[in-house]
């Protein structure tokens, strides 16, 4: 079915030749570059004037089937297999290819699953996002954006608090050298590997029950194409006091979103609550209710100030999580996960006003 009948909404036209002058010549790095989103984002880049494309991935068959997309691109592309969540593998793929602007998309991503395995999810999203953070400002990579989630406003989630650590991590270093480095945070993607929809489709092929949480169950929801714009109109003017998000509609009803695509397929079909999984929550907020949020220069894109954080003991606390993630304790990574945020909630201060 059309994406626009799925949504409720046209698509956003995000961004467009303006936002993307600041790649002309550049060489650009993505890391979870065969993702879904990644992959979109790297297409994207191809066509947006960069003179090389690092391609960077840790899953080898994806790897090799993204570069083969884009042979007949007019760049430089150097696919990369790596794992960087290690500082030392980072250092070395970062300061071999030397890039200007990092894309920072590796990330696990799915709530119930990371409920379960916390090690595995602070390992990627917070010492893997440091460890990339750091090996930017080594190589001297002046512009780098993370990809965050709205799990991470207000978070309860280990998804969500291993985010929004990875933007205060992001943040602080952007501060600390005076270079661009931001977040953008996302809603849910359609067709992204694990997401809903694919899920929903499934169902429908084997003519099963379509499966929702809770009928009262809210959800932002966007396209690959969009969450790329974002990405590549945030790296143009991004701040490290700020995150970034796609004003994208109104949150859409999950229960709502199953029977728009089953009635496209003239399915009629049946709805079994199954109640929320762990680590979720019936709604999801793209900035904090007290937030303000500005206009950019472009349209549909939207900031929102991020905390001032010190530095020094971010530093602590993440060495704290990497000690409690070599011991490879579910129980222990969480509640260092736990009092990390419990910490932050009485340290940090009130956003500052956006200037």
């Amino acid at each position: 079915m059309g994406v626009e009948l799925l949504l409720g909404r046209p698509p956003r036209a995000v961004g467009g030749a303006d936002s993307s002058a600041y790649l002309d010549g550049a060489t650009v790095l993505v890391t979870g570059a065969a993702g879904s989103i990644g992959a979109e984002l790297c297409r994207r880049l191809a066509r947006a004037g960069a003179a090389r494309l690092v391609l960077v991935e840790q899953a080898e068959a994806p790897l090799v089937e993204l570069a083969g997309d884009l042979d007949d691109a007019e760049i430089e592309v150097v696919p990369v297999l790596a794992d960087i969540r290690s500082l030392p593998r980072a250092l070395d793929v970062l300061e071999r290819h030397r890039p200007d602007i990092v894309f920072h998309a590796a990330a696990y991503k799915q709530v119930p699953l990371l409920e379960e395995h916390p090690v595995e999810a602070v390992a990627t999203n917070v010492l893997g996002t440091a460890a990339v953070v750091a090996a930017a400002a080594r190589a001297g990579t002046q512009r780098l954006v993370l990809f965050s989630t709205d799990k991470a406003v207000e978070p309860t989630s280990v998804l969500g608090r291993t985010k929004a650590a990875a933007e205060w991590i992001v943040a602080s270093a952007g501060r600390r050298n005076g270079a661009a480095y931001t977040s953008i945070r996302l809603g849910n993607v359609v067709d992204s590997a694990g997401s809903i929809v694919p899920r929903f489709r499934r169902q429908l092929e084997r003519d099963a029950a379509l499966t929702i949480t809770d009928p009262r169950a809210t959800r932002y929801v966007m396209t690959a194409g969009e969450a790329a714009g974002l990405a590549i109109a945030a790296g143009g003017i991004a701040r490290p006091e700020v995150v970034y998000w796609l004003d994208c509609g109104p949150a859409i009803r999950i229960v709502d979103l199953a029977l728009r695509l089953a009635r496209a397929h003239d399915i009629e079909p049946l709805i079994e609550v199954v109640g929320l999984r762990p680590g979720e929550r019936l709604h999801e907020r793209l900035c904090r209710e007290d937030d303000a949020a500005t206009a950019t220069a472009f349209p549909h894109v939207l900031c929102t100030p991020i905390e001032q954080i010190d530095p020094d003991w971010l530093d602590a606390r993440v060495g704290a999580l990497a000690r409690q993630v070599d011991r490879a304790s579910a129980a222990s990574v969480r509640a260092a996960l736990g009092e990390l945020h419990e910490e932050a909630a009485v340290r940090l201060p009130v956003p500052v006003a956006l200037l």
